[in-house]
């Protein structure tokens, strides 16, 4: 009788070193799982860059590690908002990754919002979202961008108006003469065809109907 309590009470001493090795064992799996192993399939992105390439477009790169050997469905993801209302522009066509090595992959955005910053994530059904990277047009091209510029045939004026206000366009030379007084622009572009104006400097003013002013200037050379 005694000895048989004697057992009951080893057991029960032994019940917390058993349940702390478990615990040691389940956590050891897990810190080797992170640090040496990849769940199989699972998509992981490295090295995920957004540029403007120009005043018109952003470049958007990212790389796939190797042995994500099973992703489809990849999409490049765009918002103005870098917490929500993204949409997909671009799904990247066929079997993506490679099991030995990292495959690069790029896309070239070609109608972002150019006055504000533009927010860019990568989506796999199998990995999830990537880390978010930004183009800051607003920074680059202010309130308006008038490209080419000295004008050319095919030069565009382009200027924040999200609501579609009638916008009034104002162009005056160097000397402060009013050449052109264009009324409600309710769009967020306007063409300036070289054959307007002659070489020289010129000035602008885009009004929109609260009395706030948009300020700029080009050049002509003939």
């Amino acid at each position: 009788m005694y000895f048989s309590v004697l057992q009951n009470v080893a057991a029960e001493q032994k019940k917390p070193i058993e349940k702390t090795m478990n615990f040691l064992r389940i956590l050891l799996c897990v810190l080797v799982l992170c640090f040496f192993g990849k769940t199989p399939g699972q998509v992981y992105f490295t090295n995920v860059k957004a540029q403007a390439a120009n005043p018109y477009q952003a470049f958007i790169s990212w790389t796939i590690a190797a042995g994500s050997t099973t992703c489809s469905g990849i999409e490049v993801q765009t918002s103005l908002d870098s917490f929500a209302n993204y949409s997909s522009i671009y799904t990247v066509p066929g079997i993506c990754g490679g099991s030995s090595s990292d495959q690069s992959y790029d896309y070239t955005h070609n109608n972002p919002d150019i006055h504000k910053k533009n927010y860019y994530r990568i989506y796999a059904p199998t990995g999830g979202y990537s880390p978010i990277v930004m183009v800051d047009f607003g920074a680059i091209n202010g309130e308006y961008n008038i490209y080419p510029d000295p004008i050319s045939d095919a030069t565009v004026l382009t200027f924040d108006n999200p609501n579609s206000d009638p916008m009034i366009l104002d162009i005056v030379n160097a000397k402060g003469y009013r050449l052109f007084y264009i009324p409600y622009i309710t769009t967020t572009q306007f063409n300036l065809p070289k054959s307007w104006f002659e070489g020289g400097m010129y000035y602008f003013r885009l009004i929109n109907p609260s009395g706030g002013i948009i300020r700029g200037k080009f050049i002509v050379i003939e």
